[in-house]
């Protein structure tokens, strides 16, 4: 299958898919998914995502994740509260009833600070846009969700990366997130 426009906004897909595997190889999502269906699925995921992105620009004629949510009738806030999951380096979360997105402010604002002092000062500024573009597309496949659920967050990853024209996917911000609260930790 010849690479569409959009497939090309993820980064270039195989750079994207690159990045992917190495993510599905770094957590403990990779268990559940067979080695030899990996790279398929995470095409797959990516494609996905993209698409959706396109799709959503071209309805809302924006790329801003705010009001986008907003015109869905989802809406978005900030709480200080520990994600009440196991992923403590949870940037926000999404809620279905009512439909609603939840940033994790602590966790946010470590990630936030950690990629200042790496110098990714405009990343850091637009941190809240991925968080809310990741978990939109949370909300935009409710109903729909198929196949494992790292590869849901890959079709997360790629939706945010194409609306927000990333040149990154949003996974690369979990060693932020990570680092920036190891850091709170042990001040």
């Amino acid at each position: 299958m010849p690479q569409s426009q959009t497939s090309q906004g993820v980064m270039g897909l195989p750079a994207a898919r690159e990045q992917v595997l190495a993510w599905l190889e770094s957590g403990s999502l990779r268990t559940r998914i067979p080695g030899n269906r990996r790279a398929v699925l995470a095409e797959q995921a990516l494609m996905c995502g993209a698409e959706l992105a396109g799709s959503v620009k071209r309805q809302f004629a924006t790329c801003n994740p705010e009001a986008i949510a907003q015109a869905l009738g989802v809406s978005v806030s900030q709480t200080h509260a520990a994600p009440a999951f196991h992923d403590l380096a949870a940037l926000a979360a999404y809620h279905h009833r009512p439909p609603r997105i939840v940033l994790f402010g602590n966790v946010v604002q470590a990630c936030r600070e950690e990629l200042i002092r790496a110098g990714l000062e405009h990343t850091a500024f637009r941190l809240r846009d991925i968080c809310v573009a990741h978990e939109l597309y949370h909300h935009l496949e409710r109903g729909r969700e198929t196949g494992p659920a790292a590869m849901r967050e890959i079709a997360a990853h790629a939706f945010a990366a194409c609306l927000l024209d990333l040149d990154f996917l949003p996974c690369a911000l979990d060693q932020f997130a990570a680092a920036g609260l190891r850091r709170k930790a042990t001040a």
